[in-house]
């Protein structure tokens, strides 16, 4: 079996060498378009995901707020009807038991000191 070789001069070599980097350049600038087309992509996407968690955030907020401000009502609310409670009772305290009260607490504080311990 012989094989042939086919001799290549110098300006095939040369020829070939521009082709293959021809090649490669075009393949490269394709990639590179790629890579931007990709890039650009990548980043449109993280912008909606980032607008829609910003909504997602905002109405969490909204809610979160409206939550409270129902809980603070309810806490005012039960805190008033607590007041008008106490209130009540105090008032149904009647005067005269108010009095009485009273000059025992004052006797107390001004009878001599000798006497309070006995």
């Amino acid at each position: 079996m012989t094989r042939t070789t086919v001799a290549s001069g110098p300006a095939d070599d040369l020829a070939r060498l521009l082709a293959a980097e021809a090649r490669l350049e075009e393949q490269l600038a394709e990639a590179r378009e790629e890579a931007t087309r990709m890039v650009a992509a990548a980043r449109e996407a993280a912008r909606r995901r980032e607008a829609n968690l910003e909504a997602e955030v905002a109405a969490a907020l909204r809610q979160l707020e409206q939550e409270l401000a129902g809980s603070v009502r309810r806490d005012q609310a039960t805190i008033a009807e607590r007041a008008r409670a106490r209130v009540a009772t105090y008032e149904s305290v009647p005067p005269e038991a108010v009095a009485r009260a009273a000059r025992a607490v004052v006797a107390r504080l001004v009878e001599p000191s000798g006497s309070a311990r006995s």
